[in-house]
Order: C-alpha cells, then sequence, then structure tokens
C-alpha cells in the first residue's frame, strides 16, 4: 500500500472529526439522548448509535469507543505488518484504562455498576464486575499479556493497600512493550510524541505520590517510567524530592513543559492537570497530523485525536447530565487549547 493512499486515508477521516461549533452546540442541549441524536447525523457516527428513545450514557460512550476502534482497525490495511503491532498494542490502552478503573472501583468498594462505564468486547474484562476484592480481579487476568506485572506488585498492595502500584505496574507494562515496538518500527516524530506521554505520566505520578500522598524520593522514583526524554536521571531526583505544590509547580516551569504548568486554580489542581496535559498531548497529536510527508505519523496522530474527541464528549455528557456550567465547560475540553 502506497504512503501516498494512507495519507489520503487518514486526510479524509481528519476532515469528519467533531469541529468547535459542534461543541458548542452539544453543549447546549439538555440531555445525553439530544447529544447521541446530534452525533446520530453524523456520518461518522450513524452507524454506531442506537435507535433507542432513551439511551444511557455509558451506552453511548461504549458506542463511541466501538466507532473509534473500528476506525483505527480499518487503518491498519494501509501499513506494514510491524507497524499493524503498533498499533494493536495502542489499542490495548483502551483495555487497561478499563481496568484501572474496575480496580479502583473494587478496592474502593464502591457501586460498579452506578460508577463504572463498561468499553470493552472481552468476556474477561467484561467479569471482572463480578469480583469483590482485588486479588481475585487480578488472578482473573491471568491470560492477560500484562498478568505478570500486576502479579509482581500485588503484594506491595496488599501491604500499603494502596490501588496506585496497580496502576503504575499497568502503565510500566504498555509503555515498556510500545517503546521496544518503536524502536524497531516507527519514526522519530512518533517516538517523540510518546516519550512526551511518558514524561507527562511521570509528572502527574509524582504529583499524586510525593505530593498529594507524601511518599518518599525512594519510593516515588521506583514509580517513574524510565522511557521518557526530561523525567530521569538527575532531573527525576530533584522533582521528587520537591514537598510543597508550590514547589513542585515552581520547579516545572523551568522544564521543556513549561506552559502546561504556568498557572495555578482555585479548583483541585489534579484535575486542572490532567486536562491541561490532555490540551497538551491533543496539540502535539494534531502535529503529527500536519507532517503530509509520512502517513504513519498522521495516522498516530489521528487514533489520538478520536481518544481527545472521546473524551471532550464524555465531558459534554457529564456537564449535562449532572448540570454543571456549560459556559466554561468549553475551556476543559481536550481541544480547548492551553490558555482556553
Amino acid at each position: 500500500m502506497s504512503a501516498g493512499v494512507l495519507t489520503g486515508k487518514v486526510g479524509s477521516l481528519v476532515g469528519k472529526l467533531l469541529k468547535d461549533e459542534d461543541f458548542h452546540r452539544l453543549l447546549a442541549l439538555k440531555n445525553v439522548h439530544e447529544v447521541a441524536m446530534y452525533l446520530k447525523k453524523l456520518p461518522p457516527y450513524k452507524m454506531y448509535i442506537p435507535d433507542m428513545e432513551e439511551i444511557h450514557r455509558r451506552d453511548l460512550e461504549a458506542s463511541i469507543l466501538r466507532k473509534n476502534r473500528d476506525e483505527t482497525l480499518r487503518l491498519r490495511n494501509y501499513v506494514t505488518y510491524p507497524q499493524k503491532k503498533i498499533i494493536d498494542h495502542i489499542l490495548y490502552r483502551y483495555e487497561i484504562d478499563v481496568v484501572k478503573k474496575l480496580l479502583r472501583l473494587i478496592h474502593s468498594g464502591e457501586d460498579i455498576e452506578e460508577r463504572f462505564i463498561y468499553y470493552s468486547d472481552d468476556e474477561t474484562i467484561e467479569k471482572l464486575v463480578e469480583f469483590k476484592t482485588v486479588e481475585e480481579a487480578v488472578e482473573f487476568l491471568k491470560s492477560k499479556p500484562y498478568y505478570q506485572y500486576l502479579k509482581s506488585v500485588l503484594n506491595g498492595y496488599k501491604e500499603s493497600s494502596l490501588v496506585g502500584v496497580l496502576e503504575n505496574s499497568l502503565e510500566f507494562w504498555y509503555f515498556k512493550t510500545l517503546n521496544r515496538l518503536l524502536k524497531q518500527y516507527s519514526t522519530r516524530q512518533v517516538i517523540l510524541f510518546f516519550k512526551k506521554q511518558v514524561d507527562l505520566t511521570n509528572i502527574m505520578w509524582i504529583y499524586r505520590s510525593k505530593i498529594l500522598f507524601g511518599y518518599s524520593q525512594e519510593r516515588v522514583l521506583s514509580l517513574l517510567l524510565p522511557f521518557g526524554l526530561y523525567t530521569k536521571g538527575d532531573v527525576a531526583s530533584t522533582i521528587a524530592s520537591l514537598s510543597t505544590k508550590d514547589e513542585f509547580f515552581e520547579k516545572l516551569k523551568s522544564t521543556p513543559y513549561r506552559e502546561i504548568f504556568k498557572e495555578r486554580y482555585d479548583i483541585p489542581e489534579e484535575f486542572i492537570l490532567e486536562r491541561r496535559i490532555d490540551k497538551y498531548l491533543y496539540q502535539q497529536a494534531k502535529t503529527l497530523i500536519r507532517d503530509k510527508n509520512n502517513g504513519f505519523n498522521q495516522l498516530i496522530g489521528y487514533v489520538h485525536l478520536i481518544e481527545f474527541e472521546l473524551k471532550d464528549l464524555i465531558t459534554v455528557i457529564e456537564t449535562i447530565r449532572y448540570g454543571l456550567d456549560k459556559d466554561s465547560a468549553f475551556k476543559y475540553l481536550a481541544r480547548g487549547g492551553l490558555n482556553a
């Protein structure tokens, strides 16, 4: 398959992404059903949104995810076999996000039926909702490629009762495997994009584990992913040694990611950090899309743009469902830009 065919295919899909005006219109709607009906009128979503008088938010979100998966899988037909392996691994991102949410809900004892949005067609993942303990749930995942990583930290979870060590092990498996595949089969631009993802994942882990929970510097460093550009060696040690939010944000203003951390907010900063990191990576994905000379760069950019589109739609649904301030909601979308 020629590179020009892939570029043309991705270009046609990019043209069908939701626009800013679509999100302003969606935020003006009254309920989840109206959101579903709006999306159903658009060609990319039409075949995925079910014909129902009322639709639950979990069914709508699952429909959007199926659309994203199908589009990503179809794009596999336009790349070489080694690059298909990268795409297949990226698709695991959705699955491990589901597993992390489920393990956290099981750990906290919350009502899974109320809180969990089911995204997977995998029976193994589906049956995780039946388990009452984290240990049983992890053991049930033994057929999964990331099982050994979860298993290796299970004793640490039992001793600390910190579900974050399990989440971290899933991130480690994802990025370690991806790092190996990228070294063999990818481009410099895509490798750089993923290394930035690793850096920002590490920065969030430092914020949560050191600033919010007061872990020791040694323990924080043991949690970090060793595949980034910046968050390693002396730099990682310095950030992990900080004790207050003021020190943390001041240090990050001197990093390559200073634009993300230059402002402070009155609302919970963890929420804002996650949103601003999404905004930054959204712009990085758009940079890959603009590379007209490399179809694979564009493909990787596109599969991340539709992931951010899903996240933005979930934000819209939550804003409407919980009666949040619609006038300010747009600035929390990934597409809003860092200064929105």
